[in-house]
């Protein structure tokens, strides 16, 4: 037990789920049980799911879902058989690869000296598109200002970065999002062609939820798998292909406030049934840790299938599909 808990393999990212450094088990642990006390969850760590071979092993370069969870969720996760884990006086508990800091959203700080210049601002940043987080060749970059010249931004090693070409453009990023259902999936090569005509940067088919889905009588979960968040059972009726755990990272992490004020659980929420509060009448602060919002925080961990929004909820579902 202590060999494991003095390793250094606990990876620690930032509120923006940048990496800043590595913690030991033992820390990692401390962190995630004493965020408890404060309130809110100053330290979430990731459940990672893995796709798995033919033989039933994980493939730990292809994560299928990662879920950031709170100490009392983290304590009722299983060990699974590739897992490392310690033990307490009364458990076995699986052990963090991944921990995050959700009030911190900094990079450490390096220090360079001497003038800044092209190959040491791609040494420095390894590489790496700073705005995107793309790994890049040398004639796919280019070296942006933070601050423009132009807004009085210098040539200096705070405001420089490796930046890909195509983003340091005069032009629009131009994203195109296609919604794909059972009546338009047959054009998905068309609109890649339509996109490569009108110039599109991007283009990425999003998988839709369906909220009569056991049955789909409007007959809008596509026939092609990759883009369906459901599986087809063999009577006929169908279901989320992802595990409806009872736990949310959303309620720990976002929420949605609507046009006049009202504050939603999440996206999910579409007419806003279930409001928690109003800015109108409250502050933030005062809604997030108000009783409405504990108690829907509360019925969600009992079972989420007793709330509508949650339980036809695609969170560890494939929404994004190339």
């Amino acid at each position: 037990m202590n060999n494991v808990a003095n390793k250094l393999i606990c990876l620690n990212l930032n509120a923006n789920w940048q990496p800043v450094g590595f913690k030991t088990v033992k820390d990692a642990i401390v962190d995630l049980c004493g965020s408890e006390s404060y309130g809110k969850p100053s330290t979430l760590a990731l459940d990672i799911e893995y796709e798995l071979d033919d033989s039933g092993q994980p493939i730990f370069d292809e994560a299928k879902s990662m879920n950031p969870v709170s100490w009392d969720e983290w304590m009722l996760l299983s060990i699974r058989p590739w897992d490392l884990f310690i033990n307490s006086p009364t458990r076995s508990i699986r052990v963090p690869t991944v921990i995050i800091a959700t009030n911190f959203n900094k990079m450490p700080i390096k220090t360079f000296k001497g003038k800044p210049s092209k190959d040491g601002i791609w040494n420095r940043d390894q590489g790496i598109c700073q705005y995107t987080g793309k790994k890049l060749s040398k004639d796919q970059s280019t070296i942006d200002h933070v601050i423009p010249r132009s807004k009085g931004g210098g040539d200096t090693w705070t405001n420089m970065v490796v930046c890909e070409k195509e983003l340091n453009s005069k032009t629009p990023f131009v994203f195109f999002q296609f919604l794909v259902v059972k009546p338009n999936e047959h054009k998905i090569e068309d609109i890649k062609r339509l996109a490569k005509e009108v110039g599109v940067d991007e283009v990425r088919f999003k998988t839709a939820q369906v909220y009569d889905f056991e049955n789909d009588p409007n007959q809008l979960i596509p026939t092609t798998d990759k883009f369906s968040r459901y599986k087809k059972n063999s009577d006929g009726t169908y279901t989320p292909k992802n595990k409806l755990a009872n736990r949310c990272w959303k309620l720990q992490h976002a929420n949605v406030i609507t046009w006049d004020g009202l504050v939603v659980p999440c996206c999910f929420d579409k007419d806003a049934t279930h409001q928690l509060g109003n800015l109108k009448t409250q502050s933030f602060k005062q809604i997030w840790h108000n009783d409405k919002y504990k108690q829907f925080r509360y019925e969600l961990k009992q079972s989420r299938k007793n709330i509508d929004i949650c339980a036809n909820c695609s969170e560890g579902a494939s929404v994004w599909q190339d």
